[in-house]
């Protein structure tokens, strides 16, 4: 702090004329308010908002996706990104069909102690929110016509091991550890979902929001709970669910990518 800015700070504080004139002054400077009459500032709203978008669309256009298309080893037709550049981290293939859109500001992480090349692979016409996390040890395949809202977390891989002893020691994760996860077609995953190893979600299915999914889901199911358990069918009807973890995805199309 300088002796000025103390010497103003002491005279602003003292229970003086001049300490009171400082006071006011400061406070006036910070609850100034200017008067926009309402149709001024609907037009300089217009104008910000139109100075916005072209500004978003540079960014997207010029910046965003080519550094996305830099990392992919294949994207489709008509592919979209956010005005952000994601966060991808680590050596891996990235796939994304046609129509596809991946928004705001995602986390895509290849995995340290993947053995072979580890994948990414999203279908035709689907949509992931912003704050999305994909960590990729082996294999994450994403269906078309999925849903993903914001903030949803998928990983086929606890990235450490599970023994303490071999944590200290800094192994890698076992091959048992690595369990590839598969989402099925035109599924819908709420905002907050996490979803974990080995799962494989059957097409036609929702996930609801700030749901853990542990285990595999059928197809046309709604899950919902931590961690997730099946409460019933798309159309109302009572289901059960797969007694493991193991489950067939619905006619090959859960991992069915456009060559577009």
């Amino acid at each position: 702090m300088t002796s000025l800015r103390r010497r103003v700070l002491t005279a602003a504080r003292a229970d003086t004329r001049v300490g009171r004139i400082l006071r006011r002054m400061a406070y006036g400077v910070v609850n100034f308010s200017l008067p926009f009459p309402s149709p001024f500032a609907r037009g300089y709203r217009a104008l910000f908002v139109a100075g916005r978008s072209v500004v978003f669309w540079f960014t997207r256009v010029f910046v965003a996706e080519p550094i996305f298309r830099g990392y992919a080893a294949q994207v489709g037709r008509n592919f979209r990104t956010g005005v952000y550049v994601h966060w991808i981290v680590g050596d891996g293939r990235i796939v994304v069909g046609n129509d596809s859109r991946i928004d705001g500001k995602c986390n895509i992480m290849f995995s340290w102690s993947a053995r072979d090349t580890p994948e990414f692979v999203v279908g035709d016409r689907t949509h992931i929110g912003h704050e999305c996390s994909f960590t990729i040890t082996k294999s994450i395949r994403i269906g078309n016509d999925c849903l993903f809202a914001s903030g949803v977390r998928v990983m086929d891989s606890s990235a450490h091991p599970v023994d303490p002893a071999r944590r200290l020691r800094g192994e890698r994760p076992s091959d048992a550890d690595i369990q590839p996860v598969v989402v099925g077609d035109n599924v819908w995953v709420g905002a907050g979902v996490t979803i974990l190893p080995g799962v494989v979600i059957g097409s036609g299915s929702v996930i609801a929001a700030g749901a853990v999914v542990t285990r595999s889901v059928p197809p046309g199911s709604i899950a919902a709970g931590v961690p997730a358990r099946v409460v019933r069918s798309v159309h109302g009807t009572p289901i059960s669910e797969p007694q493991t973890n193991v489950l067939e995805p619905d006619a090959e199309s859960a991992t069915r990518v456009s060559d577009g």
